[in-house]
């Protein structure tokens, strides 16, 4: 959302200011809402917003929903929305998808305001966690990958040349337990074979400040799909992720700055 075609699009451009015109409708201070849906005060740990203001996001993050960085670089101050749900969701695992026009999905809930409705509809889960082939990623391009992230691995030449490949025949199903006191717990299922290890893509862009802990031990995670965690891992493991204390946050900020956004030149 929003749809040009949607009573919630033509609500909010009827009643627009001369100045406010020209923004995209999910900009705008929505009064009957009490919110607009670009700030991230509005983004809670379980919801993804893929359009907001991006100086209240880490670098990593912007880099996920700006597909277009890939080639070109954009001001970092409002991110895009673009229609990849369907591609992302191999990595989120979305419950729900809000939007403002009635879909073919299951619904969940009508949500019926003066002027136009809004629909939350569960979203259909991922099906293929087979990995058909594993591909360099210095090779291939971000954005031209997307639909195939439930089929494709894709890896660093560095980390393929770490990991046995004999142990990537199909990827995890990774499950958010919860997230309590700044700390998200993960539950690895392989839906294929319980018995053997599986590829885990976690729903955490790739940055230095991330830490995942197996059994009180931190282990190794792989750049993969181009921006997030990965590990190899095996049935019913738990996962803890945390972020790095205080002491070694802006360290690492300004080495994520450095690495993943300063090369696209401006």
């Amino acid at each position: 959302m929003p749809n040009q075609t949607s009573d919630f699009n033509k609500f909010v451009l009827n009643n627009s200011s001369e100045k406010e015109i020209f923004l995209n409708p999910m900009q705008h201070f929505i009064k009957s809402l009490n919110h607009s849906f670009i700030w991230h005060e509005f983004y809670q740990k379980n919801i993804n917003v893929n359009i907001g203001h991006s100086l209240l996001m880490d670098i990593n993050s912007y880099l996920v929903f700006n597909k277009d960085l890939t080639e070109k670089t954009l001001h970092k101050n409002i991110i895009k929305g673009y229609n990849e749900v369907d591609s992302l969701n191999n990595i989120f695992n979305y419950d729900f998808i809000l939007t403002d026009i009635k879909k073919d999905l299951e619904i969940e809930e009508i949500l019926k305001f003066k002027n136009f409705e809004l629909y939350i509809y569960r979203y259909p889960e991922r099906l293929n966690y087979i990995i058909d082939n594993i591909y360099v990623s210095e090779k291939f391009k971000y954005k031209d990958n997307l639909k195939s992230f439930d089929s494709k691995l894709f890896l660093s030449k560095k980390s393929i040349n770490e990991i046995k490949e004999e142990n990537l025949k199909n990827f995890c199903k990774v499950v958010n337990l919860y997230t309590k006191n700044k700390k998200t717990k993960f539950k690895i299922i392989n839906p294929k074979n319980k018995s053997n290890h599986c590829f885990a893509v976690f729903p955490v862009p790739y940055s230095k400040q991330n830490n995942f802990i197996l059994n009180g031990k931190k282990i190794k995670t792989f750049k993969s799909q181009f921006l997030f965690h990965g590990s190899i891992l095996k049935n019913d493991d738990i996962i803890e992720f945390k972020k790095n204390n205080l002491f070694f946050y802006p360290t690492y900020s300004l080495y994520n700055f450095i690495k993943n956004y300063s090369k696209n030149k401006t």
